[in-house]
C-alpha cells in the first residue's frame, strides 16, 4: 500500500491528524506520528518531519476521501496546473511546450508516481516570475510566499530579488510568508512552527532528511559523507574517516557556487537568466535532490536556450537531459564514482556554464573567500563535535525508539509498518546504572562499566530516527 501511495501519505495524514485535532508537536516526531496513525491505517512507515505546517492546511481538502482516491485527485489538479504554467512560461520565451515537457519526462512522473508537491511548486515559481515581469508585486508575493512556506528550497529567491534590488517584491514575499504562517495559527499550534523552525529546519539545511547517506540524494554532501564520514550503522566502510575534511570540503563547494551564482548573474543580460540561473545553482547548493525535484531544470533549460547560441544550448541541454531521464537503479550501486552520476553529469552542466559565462573572480573575491573560509575552519574547530558510536543491534531497525539493557543484553523497542517490536542483541558488561545524567536528554540512559554511557541519539541520521549510541564519560559532550 505504501509504495502506491507514495510520499503523497505523509501530506494526507498530516491533515488527517489535523482534521482529528490531533496535529501537535508529536507529529514531527517520527515515532509518535506513526504511532498516530497506526491503528487507525496499520501497514504504513511515513515521516512528517520534513514538511512544514502549512501543508498540513493545504491537503485538508483531499482527506474527504479515500487515500488513492484523493492522491489521484492532487495529481491531476497538479499536473493541469503545471501544464498550464508551463505552456505560459513557453510560450514567453519562445519554447516549444512539449520540447520541454519530453526533457523533463521522468521528473513529471516520479512526482506523479510519489504525489509530491513540484510540479505545483514549479508553476507557482513560474507564475510568480511572469508576475515580477509586469511589475505585480502583490501577486509574487502571494505565489513564491506560498512556495517557500510550503518547501524550503524556493527561498534561494529571496536572495536573487535582494542582490537584484527588488526591494519591494521582496517585502512583499517576506510579509506573505508571515501572513501564510499566521492564518495557520488557528489551526496548528504556535509552537508546532517554533519547533520546524528552529530545530528541523537546520538539520534540514545539512542534508538530514531520511539517511544523510544514501545516494539518492546526489549531491556533494552526500557523495563527501559516504567517502569521508564513518557511521556505524549506514556507512561503515568509507574511504576515510575524516570527518572535518568533509565538512570543509563540503563548505568550499557551496562557497564557491554562491560566488559563481552572484558574479554569474552580473553576466546575464535578462532577469529570466539571472532567475534560471539562481533556480539552478540553489537546487545544486541544496542537500536534496530527488529525481521528481528536478522539474526545476526547466528553468534553465528554457532560459538558456537562446543566450550562448546553438552548440552551448545542445551541449548544455543533452548534459541536463542525461542527469535527468537516467534511472537511479541503473547506476545508484556502482561504487562513489559511477554511482553518482547524475550529480557528476550536474557538476559538467555548471561548469560549461562558467566557461560561457567567463566568470573572473578578483583579488578582492579571493580574499573575501579566505576570510569567510578562515571563520568556517574556525567554527568547526570551536565545535568540533565529541566522540561518540553507534552500537550496532542484531536487526539493525531503522527507528529504535525505547530500550533496556539486563542479562548481558540490549532489547531493543523499535517501530516499522508493522508496528512496534523488539530487537535482542549480546551485550557484555561488568556493571550498569540507570542512576545517571546526561545534560539535555531524558530519553532511556545507562552508565555501563561505570565507563561510557548507552542512550538514544538521531545525530548523523534522519530527523526523528533515533538509534542506540554510546559515549565515553571523558567525551561528553555534544552527542
Amino acid at each position: 500500500m505504501q509504495h502506491r501511495l507514495g510520499d503523497f501519505a505523509n501530506y494526507y495524514f498530516g491533515s488527517w491528524l489535523l482534521m482529528q485535532d490531533r496535529f501537535t508537536t508529536a507529529v514531527y516526531d517520527v515515532a509518535s506520528f506513526n504511532a498516530l496513525i497506526h491503528d487507525f491505517f496499520p501497514g504504513l512507515f511515513l515521516n512528517h518531519a520534513t514538511l512544514p505546517p502549512l501543508s498540513a492546511v493545504v491537503f485538508v481538502p483531499f482527506t474527504y476521501f479515500d487515500v488513492p482516491i484523493a492522491k489521484v485527485f492532487f495529481n491531476a489538479i497538479s499536473a493541469v496546473i503545471f501544464c498550464f504554467a508551463l505552456v505560459r512560461l513557453s510560450h514567453r520565451f519562445l519554447y516549444q511546450p512539449l520540447l520541454a515537457v519530453a526533457l523533463l519526462a521522468m521528473p513529471i512522473l516520479s512526482n506523479l508516481q510519489q504525489g509530491q508537491v513540484y510540479l505545483l511548486l514549479f508553476a507557482l515559481l513560474s507564475e510568480g516570475y511572469l508576475a515580477l515581469e509586469k511589475g505585480n508585486f502583490k501577486t509574487v508575493g502571494v505565489l513564491w510566499s506560498f512556495a517557500i512556506v510550503l518547501k524550503l528550497f524556493p527561498a534561494i529567491l529571496l536572495l536573487f530579488l535582494l542582490l537584484e534590488k527588488q526591494f519591494k517584491a521582496l517585502a512583499f514575499v517576506l510579509i506573505a510568508c508571515f501572513l501564510w504562517i499566521l492564518i495557520t495559527l488557528p489551526f496548528v499550534p504556535i509552537d508546532t512552527w517554533m519547533l520546524f523552525a528552529f530545530e528541523h529546519v537546520p538539520r534540514l539545511l545539512k542534508g538530514e532528511i531520511n539517511d544523510p547517506f544514501s545516494s539518492t540524494y546526489q549531491t556533494f554532501g552526500v557523495w563527501l559523507n559516504q567517502v569521508l564520514v564513518h557511521n556505524d550503522l549506514f556507512n561503515p566502510t568509507p574511504w576515510r574517516n575524516w570527518p572535518i575534511v568533509a565538512a570543509i570540503l563540503k563548505f568550499t563547494i557551496q562557497l564557491k557556487l554562491i560566488f559563481l551564482l552572484v558574479l554569474g548573474a552580473k553576466k546575464l543580460k535578462t532577469n529570466f537568466e539571472k532567475f534560471a540561473l539562481y533556480v539552478f545553482i540553489g537546487f545544486f547548493i541544496s542537500g536534496y535532490s530527488s529525481t521528481y525535484a528536478l522539474v526545476f531544470l526547466g528553468f534553465p533549460l528554457i532560459a538558456f536556450r537562446q543566450s550562448f547560441g546553438k552548440k552551448f544550448n545542445v551541449a548544455f541541454a543533452s548534459i541536463l537531459f542525461l542527469a535527468i531521464s537516467i534511472p537511479l537503479q541503473y547506476y545508484q550501486q556502482l561504487g562513489y564514482l559511477l554511482g553518482y552520476s547524475r550529480l557528476w553529469l550536474m557538476l559538467v552542466a555548471i561548469v560549461v556554464l562558467a566557461l560561457y559565462l567567463q566568470v573572473q573572480i578578483s583579488k578582492k573575491h579571493y580574499l573575501l573567500f579566505g576570510l569567510i573560509f578562515l571563520f568556517y575552519c574556525s567554527f568547526l574547530v570551536y565545535n568540533r563535535s565529541s566522540e561518540s558510536r553507534y552500537i550496532v543491534t542484531q536487526k539493525s531497525p531503522i527507528l529504535i525508539t525505547d530500550f533496556r539493557i539486563e542479562n548481558n543484553k540490549i532489547i531493543a523497542t523499535f517501530f516499522n509498518e508493522n508496528g512496534y517490536s523488539f530487537d535482542t542483541t549480546a551485550f557484555a558488561y561488568s556493571s550498569i546504572s540507570t542512576d545517571t545524567y546526561l545534560p539535555n536528554y531524558n530519553g532511556p540512559l545507562y552508565l555501563v562499566d561505570d565507563s561510557y554511557f548507552v542512550f538514544l541519539s538521531d545525530k548523523q541520521r534522519g530527523i526523528g530516527f533515533t538509534a542506540i549510541r554510546k559515549i565515553y564519560k571523558q567525551n561528553v559532550g555534544e552527542y
